[in-house]
């Protein structure tokens, strides 16, 4: 069989599976635990997030959150930042996992400001992005790389355009799509309030993902009854999941 559909998913390499593999059999114990074995669980996630950190250039004005995926991480940016009453603005060529969020927000009258007539091919148009200040629009969700159409819109032009047409709104990028595409460059996330990423789409497991937010902005969870990861996700961090996918963006961000 010849696969040709990265765009939907993809295999888990072989280097990756290693970890997996190696992970699944010896890391067994909760992190949250107080014991040698917890302890020792807890430092093998502190260090994959510190690769994490350094292959997407993550500053340190910015939180990592290991999430299940990244219609997760949409969810819990876009509902932790913006419910019930913060305007958000967004193409309607999104994610599903962006729309729909926006959808239960605007069951709390809290409708969004469809921006379709605005974009071209999924691309925003830079030149009227001063509506956004008109609509009094909190928040921009944006694809990095459209999941349909593969177009782009560049991070730091939307900053750069926001910062000089619309000052008071943010921008939450879903980038599932981009990383191991782009190399996220650490001046990027000046202008991210969040961005989003799901490792099975660069050859790493399902059912992990991120959430990377600035550290500045109040989020509030969407999962509540652990109190791990600052309390912004509660539950037990799978470590072999979350080692493999430090691996899997580790060999993304070299090609």
């Amino acid at each position: 069989m010849i696969y040709l559909d990265n765009a939907a998913t993809t295999p888990i390499t072989p280097k990756v599976m290693d970890v997996l593999k190696e992970s699944m059999d010896s890391d067994f114990a909760n992190p949250g635990a107080i014991y040698s074995i917890g302890l020792d669980a807890r430092k093998l996630i502190e260090r994959a997030k510190e690769d994490i950190v350094v292959a997407l250039n993550v500053p340190s004005t910015h939180k990592v959150i290991f999430t299940s995926g990244g219609s997760e991480s949409n969810n819990l940016f876009i509902k932790g930042r913006c419910f019930p009453d913060k305007k958000v603005a967004y193409l309607g060529l999104e994610h599903p996992s962006i729309i729909e969020p926006l959808e239960y927000l605007s069951s709390f009258g809290n409708n969004p400001f469809n921006m379709l007539e605005y974009q071209t091919e999924g691309r925003l148009d830079l030149n009227r992005i001063s509506v956004l200040s008109d609509t009094d629009s909190k928040l921009l969700c944006l694809s990095h790389v459209n999941n349909e159409l593969g177009t782009v819109n560049d991070p730091t032009l939307v900053y750069e355009a926001l910062c000089a047409n619309s000052p008071d709104t943010r921008m939450f990028m879903d980038g599932v799509q981009a990383v191991g595409i782009f190399k996220l460059f650490s001046g990027m996330w000046r202008g991210l309030s969040g961005y989003s990423v799901s490792a099975h789409k660069i050859h790493g497991p399902k059912g992990v993902g991120l959430l990377i937010y600035n550290s500045k902005l109040s989020l509030a969870p969407i999962i509540h009854g652990g109190h791990q990861q600052d309390g912004i996700r509660s539950g037990t961090p799978p470590v072999p999941l979350i080692r493999a996918m430090a691996k899997a963006i580790s060999i993304a961000s070299e090609r």
